[in-house]
């Protein structure tokens, strides 16, 4: 709908009834130039819409000439023309409109803004994102945004026009498929369904808002679905000298992989081509990383001889980490592949198939995986994690223990990675012969079956809590911090064993007929288990549960002899109290180590008669009585 007055009508409008002033005359010619320079405005029928350059498409008849407003009507889907390019001021595409941009896309002097649900398709080999020379740009986060078969394979040429709602990559003509030219921010989800063979990935852009420009950092508020071709972090280098770095931060979750296609067209991988130069491909994941239908986790898609021992592919998962029985692995690139577990909550890795990051090579790249300090993860689904990597440039690579690790019964670390639990870390062990050193006459059991090193740490902390009755193994140091027997089944020790922190036990019966030792900080923790024999700290019986004998002798005089037992480190206190409840002495008040204790009650300053003594420990109490005869 076009909306225009003649100067005439508006002087007349202004004028009229009030005389010819030069005031009035002033004001009329100045809101004529101000309104004049003010663009047309045209708006789409409301009916459904149409083509952008027919008549019927718009209010009023009239195709919107180059360089006026154009709103798209709520629900009214439109499509530009194949030929030419088309122009107006600003565009306002309302909530749930549609806008199909072919051709040679929209150039814009205007404000540019997207409704919610409104969608808008680039189908156009011009345009990078949105509509160019915009000068502003408003992306409602519900909107979508659909790069299509033909669209530019390039998303996001500069910041400006860099924000999305949601965004859907579908099969594109570029021989591999679109990449990004800017820092993307997407507020919804990102679907990648650029078809088997293709990516969609980081590389560098010779524009002059790019400039210079050697790393990307991509945002996504949502959750992302990987349907058909690889979604990479990055591609190759600036230049021939200057590598490029791309980071992914994730705030929801990725899923690789899905039921309504083939399988195994999907594939998530930090790196694509090869580089010589050391480009650096990061995921940050704050959500779960999930494979299905094949979907296939990889360092890299190219096994070139062109690649660089200082390539890094890293992945940093929050959430839980899962693959069905068709998930497929690579690490087909050389340099470094870090899987790395940084979550706050309890993370799970399910193990629906056999994980084998293997290659006959080279290239081949080291696999580092690491469980972070303060990350608490447990392994499940009664398979292996298994890396081979012998002729990787930079060695083997490691799976390192900083945190917390866990391992079910059925599940076993394998390959050629070294295994490392670090100090002040802790295991978690499922597997009936528990873990074994690699020097064992069998070394292929229990849960760590790696074939290159084993450490483990004398100041870690091992828990055993398998459902059937373990073995120790001779993997466990003859020196730990926390020993935490938790198997209803029982654990039966070794080897001779020093606890320099506290052996908890949670539940079952803790075989120690090949004795342990607590060291000078040492404690026991009854929580629900037992030993099967008591154990000396120093010539000192430590009990497995508090307790408190009648004074001897009794009765008394004037003094008697109380003893106290304590299984693990208490604020203790011994008090005597007469017949009316009166406290009278108190013998012990103090923090007492795990142990067997006396106390002496010398009653010369008291009269005869009956007398209650007291011990609370914790939250632990009793109280007996004791009779003294002068």
């Amino acid at each position: 709908m076009v909306q225009t007055k003649s100067f005439g009508r508006l002087l007349s409008s202004v004028s009229s009834g009030r005389g010819s002033s030069i005031a009035a005359l002033s004001l009329a010619i100045c809101f004529f130039l101000g309104y004049n320079s003010a663009r047309a405005q045209y708006t789409t029928n409301g009916t459904g819409g149409g083509s952008w350059t027919s008549g019927s498409t718009w209010q009023g008849g009239q195709v919107p000439p180059a360089g006026s407003d154009v709103t798209i009507a709520s629900n009214d889907s439109v499509w530009t023309s194949l030929s030419a390019q088309t122009g107006c001021g600003a565009l306002d595409i309302q909530s749930g409109a549609k806008l199909n941009v072919l051709g040679q896309g929209i150039a814009m002097t205007g404000a540019f803004s997207v409704g919610a649900g409104a969608v808008y398709i680039n189908n156009t080999d011009s345009a990078k994102a949105w509509p160019a020379g915009a000068t502003g740009y408003t992306i409602d986060p519900t909107s979508t945004f659909i790069l299509g078969p033909s669209g530019n394979p390039t998303l996001g040429w500069s910041q400006s026009d860099s924000t999305f709602g949601n965004v859907i990559i579908e099969p594109n003509s570029n021989s591999s498929g679109p990449a990004c030219g800017a820092n993307l921010t997407i507020q919804g989800n990102l679907t990648v369904a650029v078809g088997q063979g293709n990516y969609f990935r980081g590389i560098a852009v010779s524009t002059a808002a790019s400039a210079g420009v050697t790393s990307f950092i991509h945002h996504i508020l949502g959750n992302v679905t990987v349907i058909s071709g690889n979604w990479a972090a990055v591609d190759m280098g600036v230049s021939a000298t200057v590598p490029l770095y791309c980071t992914w931060n994730v705030d929801g979750n990725v899923t690789v992989g899905d039921p309504s296609t083939a399988a195994q067209i999907a594939r998530f991988s930090p790196i694509t081509s090869e580089d010589d130069i050391g480009a650096r491909g990061t995921f940050n994941i704050k959500g779960n990383l999930s494979f299905i239908n094949g979907g296939r986790l990889a360092a890299g898609s190219n096994s070139g001889s062109n690649q660089s021992a200082s390539q890094y592919a890293t992945v940093n998962i929050q959430g839980n980490l899962s693959f069905d029985n068709t998930a497929k692995f690579g690490v087909n690139s050389m340099g470094n592949f870090d899987i790395n577990f940084t979550g706050t909550k309890p993370q799970t890795v399910t193990l629906g198939t056999n994980v084998s990051f293997s290659h006959s090579g080279p290239p081949q790249c080291s696999v580092w995986d690491t469980i972070a300090a303060g990350a608490n993860v447990t392994i499940t689904g009664g398979h292996y994690w298994r890396s081979e990597q012998t002729l990787a440039p930079n060695g083997t690579g490691a799976f390192v223990v900083n945190g917390t690790l866990n391992i079910d019964a059925q599940d076993t670390i394998k390959g050629s990675q070294k295994f490392i639990v670090s100090p002040g870390g802790t295991l978690g062990i499922g597997a009936t012969d528990g873990i074994t050193a690699s020097t064992d006459a069998n070394p292929y059991t229990g849960n760590i079956q790696v074939d290159s090193a084993r450490v483990f740490s004398s100041e870690a902390n091992y828990v055993y809590d398998g459902t059937s009755a373990q073995k120790t193994g001779s993997g466990l140091p003859t020196t730990v911090n926390d020993l935490t027997i938790e198997d209803t089944a029982g654990v039966m020790l070794t080897q001779a064993t020093t606890i320099n922190g506290t052996l908890a036990l949670k539940a079952g019966v803790f075989d120690n007929t090949i004795p342990f030792a607590l060291g000078p900080g040492g404690k026991i923790s009854y929580e629900g288990g037992s030993l099967l024999t008591g154990v000396k700290r120093k010539d000192v019986l430590v009990p497995q549960q508090f307790y408190m004998d009648q004074n001897y002798p009794n009765p008394f005089n004037p003094s008697t002899t109380i003893e106290f037992g304590v299984p693990s480190r208490s604020f203790v206190t011994v008090k005597v109290y007469n017949v009316l409840g009166q406290k009278v002495a108190t013998l012990f008040s103090g923090e007492q180590n795990a142990g067997v204790y006396t106390v002496d009650f010398n009653g010369a300053n008291f009269s005869s008669g009956v007398y209650f003594y007291r011990i609370q420990a914790g939250n632990w109490s009793k109280t007996k009585r004791m009779v003294m005869v002068k």
